[in-house]
Order: C-alpha cells, then structure tokens, then sequence
C-alpha cells in the first residue's frame, strides 16, 4: 500500500472478512458446551477482548515505532508483522481444529458419545417425542 485510498480499501476488506468472527466464535461454542455453562464460556471469550487490547496496544505501539525501517513505514510493518500470523495459522486451522466434540480425536470415546446430546445448537424449535 503506497495511498491511503489502498490503506482504505485494504481495510474496509479486513473489516468484511473480521465481520462474521464474532457470532462463528459465540456460534461453535454453542457445539462445545452445555447451556448451562455457555454463559462462562462466552464471558471469558468476551473478556479477552479487552485484555488483547491491553497487550496489542502497547505492541502495535512498538511496530508503529519501526517507521522507515527497510523503506516500509510503521503502519506497513503494523500490516505485516500483524497479518503474517494469521495467514500462515489460518489455513492450519482446517486439519487442527475440529468442529464439533465428537470429531475431536483428542477426546476420549467417551466423551466423544457424550457430547451428541449437546452438539446441537440451542435455539430454535425442538421436537417433542410423541407417542
């Protein structure tokens, strides 16, 4: 990026791509834990918003800092120092992360069969058994 018309742009596009992060994360974690305990889950997830901001600042602070370091200025070390994790762990992500309890592998069998009754997600209509 040499313009800040192409710094807009790039930016706008991290936005789009950042816009479904959070209800995927509130969404597959509805997979991961009973109704009962989803409450916790999503606070913790919540407060790590803030606690990243505490650590990234003073970080992103840092690599502003590098300005007209091999020709790049700060906010272009920001881009790539910040980006390049993400696109070399993301695609990792696939093969890493299973979507559901019962295709963890890490999980013991029995656990595995005991998540089928809450892999469902909440919400929605349920079905009663009628005799």
């Amino acid at each position: 990026m040499h313009t800040p018309w192409s710094f807009y742009l790039l930016r706008f596009l991290l936005g789009v791509a950042e816009a479904g992060l959070l209800p995927g994360i509130i969404f597959y974690l509805t997979y991961w834990y009973p109704a009962r305990d989803r409450a916790r889950a999503y606070a913790w997830f919540l407060a790590a918003i803030p606690i990243s901001g505490i650590i990234g600042g003073p970080v992103s602070g840092a690599l502003l800092g590098l300005d007209g370091r091999l020709g790049l200025q700060g906010w272009q070390w920001l881009f790539l120092l910040e980006g390049i994790p993400s696109v070399i762990v993301g695609p990792a992500r696939a093969g890493l992360l299973p979507d559901r309890p019962r295709n963890a592998r890490w999980l013991p069998p029995e656990e595995r069969a005991g998540s089928r009754a809450r892999s469902r997600p909440s919400g929605g209509i349920r079905r009663r058994a009628t005799e």
